[in-house]
């Protein structure tokens, strides 16, 4: 009997605990049951929403013309739009299809034109011959052999920049000057909401360009095709033929055009090498920001070589920027270039030659 006492002791012990246990779980069960009842009985709040929401228009916009009350873009689903680009030269054959396959890297949506002379046909294969086999394989760019303006009369015989007016199958088409490249998307301006025969930034760096603004420079250029308007810039170009297609251009639509910021739509790489920036921009000039924020820039500068030059020492020094943070940038630019030129390519600088 003294034996089974604390064996008895432990049994109660051990039910008593086990017992307070049940007891407190019980108890914390009923408070959280309660509480969420209580959560559950309260109405479910509305959303809220800004009250103009539901009316403010989500990209790409449909604006109105308030004169004629119709809508002046249509919707982006089905809205056609291409990237163009056209060669005259078989050594430019690369830079336009360095364009092309940059913005297909940065992702664009829109197809890619190239255009090359049709008297090409048939003659001796070379680089230009692999590249627009590239360019429709590996690319994926629409190519095409043209006739000239004025058919095959001299200087006549090869595409322009004014047959981007005859790709009437496309609502929008967008040019960027070959020697340069696309630093980011610009389908926004292809499906955005802007509307005019013609759209692109001016040559700011022009004497005129004080006075008048200056003209369409044809770097960045947005244009509308249609029919009737590649027959008035046809008539112009073919009796003034030695007036470019830029000139043309400006001739006829300079005065209804709409002009986009020249930052950051068109960067011109000589610009990291100026003093005063009051031209290119009104904001604090910050070539790192620039160029993050830049959608292209051009290499086309009259006091540098060519960008598909490799250059000596003595031609580095003396066109690189002063400033160490211009420099920097600048080369890293000049970089990208060659860079792409060889990724695309398959084409390594060129050795500059000093007379």
């Amino acid at each position: 009997m003294v034996g089974r006492l604390p064996l008895r002791l432990g049994v109660a012990i051990i039910f008593f605990f086990s017992f307070l246990l049940f007891i407190s779980g019980w108890i914390l069960q009923q408070r959280s049951l309660g509480a969420l009842q209580a959560a559950m009985s309260q109405p479910v709040p509305t959303p809220y929403v800004v009250a103009s929401s539901k009316h403010r228009p989500k990209p790409p916009f449909q604006l109105i013309d308030q004169t004629n009350n119709i809508p002046v873009l249509r919707s982006k689903k089905n809205l056609k739009a291409a990237h163009f680009q056209f060669v005259q030269k078989k050594e430019d054959v690369c830079h336009s299809l360095m364009v092309l396959a940059e913005l297909a890297r940065l992702g664009t949506e829109a197809d890619r034109i190239l255009l090359y002379p049709e008297s090409w046909i048939g003659s001796e294969e070379g680089t230009w011959s692999r590249l627009l086999k590239a360019a429709e394989k590996r690319f994926e760019v629409r190519v095409r052999a043209v006739g000239g303006l004025g058919g095959e009369a001299p200087g006549g015989g090869g595409p322009s920049l004014l047959h981007a007016f005859a790709e009437t199958k496309y609502d929008r088409i967008l040019y960027l000057e070959p020697l340069g490249l696309p630093l980011r998307n610009l389908d926004h301006l292809l499906y955005g909401t802007l509307t005019a025969p013609i759209i692109g930034t001016r040559s700011y760096w022009l004497p005129q360009a004080v006075k008048k603004l200056g003209p369409l420079s044809g770097q960045v250029l947005l244009l509308t095709p249609s029919t009737r308007l590649f027959n008035q810039v046809k008539k112009v170009q073919l009796e003034n033929p030695e007036d470019d297609p830029v000139s043309v251009i400006n001739d006829l639509f300079s005065s209804r055009s709409l002009i986009l910021p020249q930052h950051p739509y068109a960067t011109n790489v000589f610009e990291f090498r100026a003093v005063d920036h009051s031209k290119y921009t009104l904001n604090d000039w910050d070539p790192v920001k620039v160029s993050e924020e830049s959608y292209y820039v051009s290499f086309m500068d009259e006091s540098a070589p060519m960008p598909w030059f490799t250059w000596p020492q003595a031609v580095t020094d003396k066109v690189r920027p002063k400033v160490p943070d211009n420099a920097m940038v600048w080369k890293a630019l000049y970089d990208r270039w060659a860079r792409v030129r060889m990724n695309v390519c398959g084409l390594d600088l060129e050795y500059l030659r000093q007379n």
